[in-house]
């Protein structure tokens, strides 16, 4: 539940920097009735895809031990996470590494950033490692 409330505030983080600029003006050319209702629609997603599931298990009788179910939850889980992949590099990253007219006047600031990106998503792969129980962590340092 952590790492899916990180990814949403960094996603929400990233979608307000684009729609606004410095002053809160529109950056994007889209007028506020647009923006408002994206917003809205964005927060309101991640709600009915949840209710929708828990719909589809109750109607289903989802069993965790089928194989079938185990093969349909890795593609679901595969799909979902080369979107947020494909999202993350092409929509997010590369704009502000590609097209910043700061990043390309300044090679250190390019190289720092780089950095910080590499070592944010080897960051995120320990955590998400941690998180399936594949990486042992000591009983003192969860309980302390």
């Amino acid at each position: 539940m952590f790492v899916f409330i990180c990814t949403k505030v960094v996603i929400l983080v990233k979608v307000g920097k684009c729609l606004f600029s410095a002053n809160w003006e529109l950056q994007a050319g889209f007028s506020y009735g647009t923006t408002a209702y994206m917003c809205f629609m964005f927060s309101v997603t991640t709600p009915m895809g949840i209710i929708l599931g828990m719909v589809l298990f109750s109607v289903t009788g989802y069993d965790d031990s089928n194989p079938k179910a185990l093969i349909m939850e890795g593609l679901l889980g595969s799909v979902s996470s080369g979107i947020l992949i494909y999202m993350a590099l092409v929509d997010l990253i590369a704009v502000d590494f590609f097209h910043n007219k700061l990043m390309n006047s300044n090679l250190w600031l390019k190289k720092l950033s780089f950095v910080a990106l590499t070592l944010g998503s080897a960051s995120m792969s320990v955590l998400a490692l941690w998180a399936w129980n594949i990486l042992p962590v000591s009983n003192n340092i969860v309980q302390g």
